[in-house]
C-alpha cells in the first residue's frame, strides 16, 4: 500500500485553495443571494453518508464525506422524516480525500459525477458507472493512483478537465460514442495507459488532453475530430504509430511534442505538419529514435548504452530524464551534443566527452547528481550556461585552456566541488557561475579574466580567501555575497564595488578599499559583522543605502572630504561604533537614521574638520553622536613619536611605522582629510611617500590610533 502522508499534504494544500476561493466568491454570491430563488436545500446523515436534500423534487445529492473510509454504497433513494428522496447526483467535493476510501456502488438513479467528486482517493481501485450517468465534472477522479479500471457507460456525453489527471495504474479506458467533449488536461500524466479509442461523436481534442501518458502506443484520431490542441499528446513517448484524417484542419503548438515515429507508422492525410513530431529514420525496439546521422531521442530501459560509431550528432534533450541510465560511451565520430542532451539524468555517474566536440551547449549535464568527476577534452572552446548547474555530487573538474568564458550559472549549486582552477585563457566568469558551491574553499583566478559578473561565487559559504587579479574594473552585485571569506583585497583597478557585493561575509574581518574605487553600492558590506573598522578612500563620493547596515563589529569608521551623499540607513545598526571620523567640511547629505535610530550612538564620538563642527551639532543624525569634537582633538601634532606599540618618523617625503604588529593596517591622510595612501606593518614596518612638501603635517591612522606628524 502506499503511503499517505503525500496524499494528506496534497489533500490539506487543495483544501486550503479552494477555501480562499470560496471566501473571494463570497462577496459576489451575497450581492446576488436576493436575485436568487431558494433552492430550500439542507444537508442530513443517513447511514452514515452526508446527503443534501432538496423538498421541492424530493431529490439527493450525495454531500462532503470528507472522512468517509472502506467501502461506499450508495442507494436509489433515502427516506428522512417520512419523505422519500431519489438520489441524483454525487456532489462537489463528495469524498474528496478520503484517504480510506476503497470502493464506491453508484445506483441507476445518480446522472452526474460532480467536481472534485473523488480527487485525492488514494485506495480507490475500481468504480463502475451507471448507465444514467450523463457528465463527470471537473477534476473528479483527480490523482487517484491506484485507480486501474474505470467503465463509462453509453450515457456520458462529457468528461470534465483534469477529470482522470494523475491516474497512473489506468491502463486502458473506452469512450463510448455518446462522449462528444474531453475536457483540457482530462487525461493528462496517465502513465499506465497503453490504449484509448476516441469515438466518432468528438470534434475536438483539447489541449493536454493525453500528454504525458507515456504508455500510449499508437492513437487513431476519428475522422469527425477537427482540431488537435496544443499539447495534446506532447510527451507521450511510448508511441510508435500516429493517424490524422484529413477531416483535422488545426493542429495546436507543439501537440506531439516529444513524440518519435518512423515514416511507415506515421499517417497523416491532413494538409498540416504536427507541431513538435520527430519523425525518425529508424525507431528501434528499445526507443532509439535516429535521423540521420543523429540520435535524435533515447529513451532505451538499459543502465548502460554505447553510441554507435555511426553518429555524428547527439540532438537537443537526447537523453533527457532518462534516470535508469548510469553510463554513457561517447564515439570519437560525434562532433556536437546538444542543449540538454543529459539533463535530469539522475543515475548517470560515468560519461566521457571525446576529442572531436569542440562545445558543451547550455543545460547539457543540468541535474546530473550522481556525476562525481567529469574531463573536458581540449577541444571545447566553449561551455554554455547551466552546463554543470545542480550537479550535487561533482567533485572535481578540467577546465581547459581552450575554453574563454565561464558562463551564467555554470557550475551553481555543486556543493560537492571543493577547489577549482581556471585557465588562463579565460576572459569572464559569468553571473551566478559558482553561485551555491558551498564546498568550494580555493578558487586560483588568472590575470586573464577581466569581468567576474554578478553573485559568481554568492553563497560559497566555505570560500575563505580569493585573489582579485588587476585586470578586474568592477566588483559585481552580490559577487561574494554569503561567502565565508576573512580578508579580501580590491586591486587598484577597481572603481565600483556593487549592491550587495560583501552582504553577509561575517567572518569578514579585514577589507582595503583602493583609491580608484568611486562608488560603494548600496548594502555593499550589509552584516558583515567581523569588520571592526573601514576606512573610506577619498576617490568615492557617495556610500549606498545601508552599505554596512547591521555590520555589528565596526568600532571605527573614516569618511573623506570627498563624500557627499551618505545613503538612507548606510550604517545602521553598528551599535559597537565608538567614533567616526568625517573629514567633509560640506555636510554629507544622509537621512537620520544613517547610523540608526536616535540612541543608539549616544556613546560614540564623531570627529569632524572644527571649520563645520557647528553645522554637525546642528543636524541630525549627526547631532546624536555623544561627543562631537574637532579632528584636531583626535591627534597629537608631532615630529616624531614613539609609543608602546609604533615608532612613527618622517624622512623627507615618507612616513615610516615600526612595530612589531604585522598586518596592521596604516592610513595617511592631509590634515584636509585627503586619504594619501594606505599600506600594511610587513617585517616589523611600513612606508607610504606622501608627496608632501617639508613642513607640511599628516595624519597617520593605525587600526583605532591615531597621530600628527611634520614632514621634515
Amino acid at each position: 500500500m502506499r503511503t499517505l502522508s503525500k496524499f494528506v499534504l496534497l489533500c490539506i494544500y487543495r483544501m486550503l485553495t479552494i477555501m480562499i476561493m470560496k471566501k473571494l466568491l463570497l462577496f459576489i454570491f451575497t450581492l446576488l443571494l436576493p436575485l436568487v430563488a431558494s433552492a430550500d436545500a439542507y444537508g442530513v446523515k443517513i447511514d452514515g453518508i452526508n446527503y443534501n436534500l432538496f423538498d421541492e423534487d424530493k431529490t439527493a445529492e450525495v454531500a462532503s464525506n470528507r472522512l468517509y473510509s472502506g467501502d461506499a454504497i450508495i442507494p436509489e433513494t433515502v427516506t428522512y422524516n417520512d419523505n422519500q428522496y431519489s438520489v441524483t447526483s454525487i456532489g462537489y467535493l463528495a469524498f474528496y480525500c478520503c484517504t480510506g476510501l476503497t470502493s464506491v456502488t453508484i445506483p441507476n438513479s445518480v446522472t452526474s459525477i460532480g467536481e472534485y467528486a473523488f480527487q485525492y482517493c488514494p485506495e480507490l481501485t475500481s468504480i463502475t458507472l451507471p448507465n444514467s450517468v450523463t457528465s463527470i465534472g471537473e477534476y473528479a477522479f483527480q490523482y487517484c493512483p491506484e485507480l486501474t479500471s474505470i467503465t463509462l457507460p453509453n450515457s456520458v456525453t462529457s468528461i470534465g478537465e483534469y477529470a482522470f489527471q494523475y491516474c497512473p495504474e489506468l491502463t486502458s479506458i473506452t469512450l463510448p460514442n455518446s462522449v462528444t467533449s474531453i475536457g483540457e488536461y482530462a487525461f493528462q500524466y496517465c502513465s499506465g495507459l497503453t490504449s484509448i479509442t476516441i469515438p466518432n461523436s468528438v470534434i475536438s481534442i483539447e489541449n493536454s488532453v493525453f500528454s504525458g501518458c507515456t504508455g500510449l502506443t499508437s492513437i487513431t484520431i476519428p475522422n469527425s475530430v477537427t482540431s488537435i490542441g496544443q499539447y495534446a499528446f506532447s510527451g507521450c513517448t511510448g508511441l510508435t504509430s500516429i493517424t490524422i484524417p484529413n477531416s483535422v484542419t488545426n493542429i495546436g503548438e507543439d501537440a506531439f511534442y516529444d513524440c518519435y515515429v518512423t515514416k511507415e507508422n506515421f499517417h497523416n492525410q491532413s494538409n498540416i505538419t504536427p507541431s513538435g513530431l520527430t519523425v525518425c529514420d529508424v525507431r528501434t525496439e528499445s526507443g532509439i529514435c535516429i535521423k540521420g546521422n543523429a540520435l535524435v531521442r533515447y529513451l532505451g530501459k538499459e543502465t548502460t548504452y554505447s553510441i554507435p560509431n555511426s553518429i555524428t550528432n547527439i540532438g537537443e534533450r537526447a537523453f533527457q530524464d532518462c534516470s535508469g541510465l548510469t553510463s554513457i560511451t561517447i564515439p570519437n565520430s560525434v562532433t556536437s551534443i546538444g542543449y540538454g542532451a543529459f539533463s535530469y539524468c539522475s543515475g548517470l555517474i560515468s560519461i566521457n566527452i571525446p576529442n572531436s566536440v569542440t562545445s558543451i551547449e547550455y543545460r547539457t549535464f543540468i541535474y546530473c547528481p550522481g556525476l562525481t568527476s567529469i574531463t573536458i577534452p581540449n577541444s571545447v572552446t566553449s561551455i554554455g550556461y547551466g552546463a554543470f548547474s545542480y550537479c550535487s555530487g561533482l567533485i572535481s573538474i578540467n577546465i581547459p585552456n581552450s575554453v574563454t568564458s565561464i558562463e551564467y550559472r555554470t557550475f551553481i549549486y555543486c556543493p560537492g566541488l571543493t577547489s577549482i582552477t581556471i585557465p588562463n585563457s579565460v576572459t569572464t566568469i559569468g553571473d551566478n557561475a559558482f553561485s551555491g558551491c558551498t564546498g568550494l574553499t580555493s578558487i586560483t583566478i588568472p590575470n586573464s579574466v577581466t569581468t567576474i559578473g554578478s553573485h559568481a561565487f554568492s553563497y560559497c559559504s566555505e570560500l575563505t580567501s580569493i585573489t582579485i587579479p588587476n585586470s578586474v574594473t568592477s566588483i559585481e552585485d552580490g559577487v561574494f555575497s554569503g561567502c565565508g571569506l576573512t580578508s579580501i583585497t580590491i586591486p587598484n583597478n577597481v572603481t565600483n564595488i556593487g549592491d550587495y557585493a560583501f552582504a553577509s561575509c561575517s567572518g569578514l574581518t579585514s577589507v582595503t578599499i583602493p583609491n580608484s574605487v568611486t562608488r560603494i553600492g548600496s548594502g555593499a558590506f550589509y552584516g558583515c559583522t567581523g569588520l571592526t573598522s573601514i576606512t573610506i578612500p577619498n576617490s568615492v563620493t557617495r556610500i549606498g543605502d545601508k552599505a554596512f547596515y547591521g555590520c555589528t563589529g565596526l568600532t571605527s569608521i573614516t569618511i573623506p572630504n570627498s563624500v557627499t551623499n551618505i545613503g538612507e540607513d548606510a550604517f545602521y545598526d553598528c551599535k559597537n561604533l565608538k567614533t567616526v571620523y568625517c573629514y567633509a567640511t560640506k555636510l554629507p547629505e544622509t537621512n537620520e537614521n544613517a547610523f540608526g535610530i536616535h540612541g543608539t550612538i549616544n556613546y560614540a564620538t564623531l570627529y569632524v574638520p572644527a571649520s563645520a563642527i557647528n553645522e554637525y551639532k546642528a543636524i541630525a543624525p549627526w547631532r546624536w553622536f555623544g561627543k562631537i569634537l574637532p579632528i584636531e582633538d583626535a591627534t597629537t601634532q608631532i615630529d616624531a613619536t614613539s609609543t608602546n606599540d609604533y615608532n612613527i618618523v618622517a624622512n623627507g617625503s615618507n612616513i615610516i611605522v615600526k612595530s612589531d604588529a604585522d598586518g596592521e593596517k596604516v592610513s595617511i591622510y592631509t590634515i584636509n582629510g585627503q586619504l594619501i595612501g594606505t599600506t600594511a606593518i610587513r617585517n616589523g614596518s611600513a612606508v607610504i611617500n606622501t608627496n608632501l612638501k617639508s613642513g607640511s603635517v599628516a595624519i597617520v591612522k593605525i587600526g583605532q590610533n591615531t597621530y600628527k606628524i611634520r614632514l621634515d
